[in-house]
């Protein structure tokens, strides 16, 4: 790939990889993965911090997600369980008893995620 990319598609690599940095990747596997040398990498990386884009800040936000964050990834796994009425292609009886256990066992992760930041923080939280 040409390292002198200009205009929009540059853009688009730069955007790709901010991304793959941010969930985890060493510049040098974005390199690989986008098609160009490392170096350009650590350009893109060197302009977006001129223009305000920290890629280092990204990447520990994007490590330690808010607890919002954390509280609807769960939320939307259970209601996905709930909706989906134990279809398991286990038999019925069985079927509603591994459903029912894995529903249980998220409600207990969401109690223990609450009471841990009402621990940590000190505040109750009022959201279901």
């Amino acid at each position: 790939m040409n390292a002198c990319l200009v205009g929009p598609k540059r853009n688009k690599l730069i955007d790709e990889a901010r991304d793959m940095y941010s969930r985890g990747l060493s510049k040098a596997e974005v390199a690989r993965r986008l098609g160009v040398v490392p170096d350009t990498v650590r350009r893109w990386c060197h302009y977006d911090r001129r223009r305000g884009a920290n890629w280092e800040a990204l990447r520990e936000r994007a490590r330690n997600p808010n607890e919002e964050k954390v509280l609807d990834m769960l939320k939307d796994r259970f209601a996905f369980l709930a909706a989906r009425g134990g279809r398991t292609g286990l038999g019925e009886g069985e079927e509603y008893k591994a459903h029912h256990a894995r529903l249980a066992e998220l409600a207990k992760i969401i109690r223990d995620f609450r009471k841990t930041s009402q621990d940590i923080t000190g505040h109750h939280r009022t959201s279901p």
